[in-house]
């Protein structure tokens, strides 16, 4: 039972890793964007399970190794609260090993969804019912105000608002 415990509460650290990432990291927050789109037209390209299960490495690798950087940033930061030379070679080693994922994660969604067969199903949906224009095009705005303010600044912004109004 109380290994059981000790599990849980590990889960628990590791969520709000994960939810701090979420509030305080627009990169993070692009990325998950660029999952959720991708695996919102991924079923139109008829991928095989081995290329969806490709794809959800993508996802891992590029996502934690956001996490990663930013906990590094974060560790670096606490002993060095100034700007130092050798703390900014240990950020951008960081946000290196960020961009390789990013750019090779970008390179296997080229190869996944730039197939002739896959961007003609695309466009078909979209020219056989134009009214998924949107959706699509409210889904992107979403996006990038869940990307740019971030969902705790438009919380903050909602509830100053409505403290407003009373």
């Amino acid at each position: 039972m109380r290994r059981l415990k000790k599990t849980l509460r590990s889960f628990r650290a590791a969520g709000r890793g994960i939810v701090i990432c979420l509030c305080t990291e627009p990169h993070f927050r692009f990325h998950l964007a660029a999952t959720v789109l991708v695996l919102l037209i991924a079923p139109l390209y008829e991928l095989q399970p081995a290329e969806y299960g490709v794809l959800l490495l993508t996802f891992a690798m590029v996502m934690s190794a956001e996490v990663v950087n930013t906990a590094l940033e974060r560790v670096v930061d606490l002993e060095e609260p100034c700007y130092s030379q050798k703390v900014a070679v240990v950020k951008d080693l960081a946000a290196g090993a960020v961009l390789v994922c990013a750019v090779f994660a970008a390179i296997i969604g080229a190869l996944f969804f730039l197939r002739p067969s896959g961007l003609k199903a695309l466009f078909g949906l979209f020219a056989a019912a134009p009214w998924l224009l949107l959706p699509a095009g409210l889904l992107a705005v979403v996006l990038l105000l869940f990307i740019s303010p971030g969902p705790l600044a438009i919380y903050r912004k909602l509830k100053q608002l409505l403290k407003r109004k009373d």
